[in-house]
């Protein structure tokens, strides 16, 4: 996993995707997938109104529902701002409603202890009418080498 991210007048980026170098196994492949589709009904969920903790259970019911609740141990996502961590936090149970101008990440993975992770984040901000996703970089699994 490679985890960056920039500052531009004082706000900043998050962003991370995953790369493998050699062969990648099955269940690798499997839990990218699952990570994507996880990130994807995040990013789907949100929109104004929507209880912050809504898209956190959007992304996790993802995860669960193939197995691998257990190895998504962290938040859903952060807000971005002027900190690289703030309001609003993704998280389960979290009744803040998004409202137009928030900007956070969604970062759902998947870690498998002594063996891999995947994680895929993407940095939204809260339109009138939905979300607009500020990072483009292709989502899947990508190989190195």
């Amino acid at each position: 996993m490679i985890d960056w991210g920039a500052a531009y007048k004082g706000y900043i980026s998050d962003l991370t995707r995953t790369f493998a170098i050699g062969q990648i196994d099955a269940e690798f492949q499997k839990i990218a997938r699952i990570v994507e589709e996880a990130n994807a009904a995040g990013r789907a969920t949100a929109g104004p109104g929507v209880a912050a903790g809504m898209v956190d259970k959007a992304a996790r019911d993802v995860i669960e529902k193939s197995g691998y609740g257990a190895y998504f141990t962290t938040r859903t996502g952060h807000g971005i701002g002027m900190e690289v961590h703030e309001e609003p936090y993704i998280r389960s149970g979290n009744p803040i409603p998004l409202q137009p101008g928030m900007a956070f990440t969604i970062e759902p993975g998947i870690y498998l202890p002594g063996r891999n992770g995947v994680r895929v984040e993407d940095d939204v901000v809260i339109t009138q009418n939905g979300i607009e996703c500020l990072s483009d970089l292709p989502r899947e699994l990508r190989r190195l080498g």
